[in-house]
């Protein structure tokens, strides 16, 4: 039986409700792992945030276009 063979055996017995093939159901996520996560998506965001805000506010020369109104 060749490499390919046997891993298209292996993924017809996968049934996509565990994360690998013979392994148990994992608990759900703890409060600790959803707040990492949700810090590891949101912060370079608000990092981004700030320092668009501070290059438009500190900056004596703006690299973006601004409206000229008098």
């Amino acid at each position: 039986m060749s490499i390919s063979e046997r891993a298209v055996e292996r993924r017809q017995d996968y049934d996509g409700a565990s994360p690998f093939p013979g392994a148990e159901e994992h608990a759900p996520a703890s409060r600790a792992q959803v707040g990492l996560t949700a810090a590891i998506v949101v912060l370079p965001f608000v990092a981004l945030n700030a320092v668009i805000f501070l290059a438009e506010s500190c900056s004596p020369i703006c690299c973006w276009p601004r409206s000229s109104t008098s």
